[in-house]
């Protein structure tokens, strides 16, 4: 059996699960090719420090308040075409920042104004591909066709995800070695090229809504446990915290502080990004091994041994302190959602709650990039705030060991 796909001149196709799961993969694969990804705030290096701060947390303040926007564009044009919509967003916002990277000269204000946009229009692109994407994963898995157990097929396309991501930052910082703008480019490309294939997986959609209906929105009216709130709390500040880290903030200690080249920059990010999906892997085994009090106990002091090594540890080496954090994150999902969700039965119940704490993850990494520039910029040196960020994250893994 199969399903159909909306061609270019109206007319309608059929295929089945095997075809919409290539589809669907390729597009997954392509739309994480993000070459430019570790090169963002380096990108930005030249303005004043609170202005580079607020730039880069832009990025997720965007992502994380423009969802009731993005359901309300899936609601008229479906979820493909949004995920589409979502990557030529992304598009447009690495080929901005690509391009002022690559034009002569401009003024400060106008580069901060047009850097923002960037920015943003890329934030709410990322949300846009983001949310309809998990949709279009568990439309995929209900085709009539479809096998009765999909994680396998799940786990490879996890692992193709990952390897894209991972490898696409290390050729970007590589290449940007000798030329600081193209990766910008070739992630504006592979995000181009998400949105076409991405077109092609209408059929994979359920009937829209006749014009006029409401579309329901996944609710939640159960009030949180005290466990669910924790884990939520937990979730958002270890998830948040790495991405800031990775992304934010090691760019800035390796580059500026401690004249690291931007190639090893790429193979600091890649180390990171592996560190995590490892974690991630092999979480079965390591909670069978450890009770649900030691796990969170393990990721309490994995991220203070990380923390207090990025405030200690001089010269390059400073690059590895980060490693036992990422472990701790990639444990931290897998951890954490059964818990958030542990009280609700009804699927759309269960959505809303995860969404609200992946809103709470962006926020954190938002907040907490802005705060490292702010510091830094008021002269306060960052092993203060790696002990104050240590002390916030090591209590709340304490606290949720303690709900447990």
């Amino acid at each position: 059996m199969s399903t159909v796909e909306e061609t270019a001149n109206g007319a309608v196709a059929t295929f089945g699960y095997a075809r919409a799961s290539r589809l669907f993969n390729a597009y997954r694969f392509v739309s994480r090719l993000g070459f430019h990804v570790p090169l963002v705030t380096l990108a930005l290096i030249g303005q004043p420090l609170v202005m580079v701060g607020v730039l880069v947390a832009s990025y997720g303040l965007a992502s994380s308040f423009s969802g009731p926007l993005v359901q309300a564009i899936v609601g008229r044009l479906g979820l493909a075409r949004t995920v589409a919509l979502g990557e030529i967003g992304k598009a447009v916002g690495a080929l901005g920042i690509g391009c002022l990277v690559a034009a002569p000269e401009i003024s400060t204000h106008a580069f901060a104004l047009i850097a923002a946009a960037c920015q943003i229009v890329g934030g709410i692109g990322y949300t846009a591909a983001a949310i309809p994407d998990g949709m279009l994963a568990g439309r995929l898995r209900t085709l009539p066709d479809a096998p009765a157990n999909t994680s396998e097929a799940d786990a490879r396309a996890a692992s193709l995800m990952f390897a894209a991501f991972m490898v696409a930052g290390l050729a970007g910082a590589a290449i940007a070695q000798f030329n600081f703008p193209l990766p910008f480019f070739l992630g504006a490309a592979a995000s181009f090229c998400g949105a076409l294939v991405a077109l092609r997986l209408v059929g994979l959609e359920a009937p829209r809504p006749a014009a006029g209906t409401s579309v329901p929105r996944p609710t939640e009216s159960v009030g949180y446990s005290a466990v669910a709130r924790d884990a939520t709390f937990v979730y958002g500040l270890y998830r948040g915290a790495s991405l800031s880290i990775q992304v934010g903030i090691m760019p800035l200690l390796l580059f500026i502080d401690r004249q690291m080249p931007v190639w090893l920059i790429g193979v600091a990010f890649a180390t990171y990004t592996f560190t995590g999906y490892l974690s991630a892997k092999k979480y079965g085994a390591i909670s069978g091994k450890l009770g649900d009090r030691a796990q969170a106990l393990a990721i309490a002091a994995l991220s203070v041994i990380s923390l207090a090594g990025l405030a200690l540890i001089p010269g390059m080496w400073v690059a590895i302190a980060p490693v036992p954090l990422f472990f701790a994150a990639g444990l931290v999902r897998p951890y954490c959602l059964p818990r958030i969700t542990a009280d609700l039965s009804d699927p759309a119940a269960r959505q809303a709650r995860i969404a609200r704490a992946e809103k709470w993850f962006a926020l954190v990494s938002a907040g907490m990039t802005l705060a490292a520039f702010v510091l830094l910029a008021c002269g306060i040196s960052l092993p203060v705030f790696f002990a104050v960020a240590a002390c916030i994250l090591g209590v709340s893994a304490l606290v949720l060991a303690g709900r447990t």
